[in-house]
């Protein structure tokens, strides 16, 4: 009877300190390159695959024309942002923007995301994109507090076959520790 007795409470202390043990399962290296992905995805390329090309037949009606000066310019903000009021969802505060002259092109991005399990600042690093070329960096920090702990960063390079127009780039993604 003790011996059940025994058996019973090493089974029940067993379980209360696997259960009691919290880790981080979102911070591993497989989480952080997915959600950079998808941000960049979302954020940077979004604003890449709005490039106007001149081969387009509806190539004069896309260009937005602000002055007569600039009739062959694109300027565009994207802004998404909103505050979640599930606690599941994620806060979002990020503008992309596009500026396109002729076929020169540069994308920046800044903002943050805010969740309950980490903080993210989202950036493109020094002018931004330029021509398919830079690179998107986010820096990841614990909810609450202003040191990064972890960083992503995805190097754009144009794509070196000149005649795929869909695959007008690649990307490489890079991530550490601080």
């Amino acid at each position: 009877m003790k011996k059940n007795a025994l058996y019973f409470l090493l089974a029940f202390f067993a379980v209360i300190g696997i259960v009691s043990c919290e880790g981080r399962d979102w911070d591993t290296d497989d989480d952080i390159k997915d959600l950079s992905t998808s941000w960049s995805n979302e954020y940077v390329d979004l604003a890449l695959d709005q490039k106007i090309f001149d081969r387009d037949s509806s190539y004069d009606k896309k260009w937005s024309v602000t002055t007569s000066v600039l009739r062959d310019t694109l300027y565009k903000e994207i802004h998404s942002s909103y505050a979640s009021k599930y606690p599941n969802r994620d806060s979002v505060d990020v503008i992309s923007t596009i500026i396109q002259i002729r076929d020169s092109l540069i994308v920046k991005v800044d903002g943050y995301r805010y969740s309950q399990k980490y903080w993210a600042h989202l950036y493109t690093v020094d002018e931004g994109i330029l021509n398919y070329e830079g690179k998107f960096k986010v820096d990841f920090y614990e909810t609450g507090k202003t040191t990064p702990w972890g960083w992503s960063e995805i190097t754009y390079s144009r794509n070196k076959d000149t005649s795929d127009r869909y695959y007008l780039y690649d990307k490489k993604t890079e991530i550490g520790w601080f």
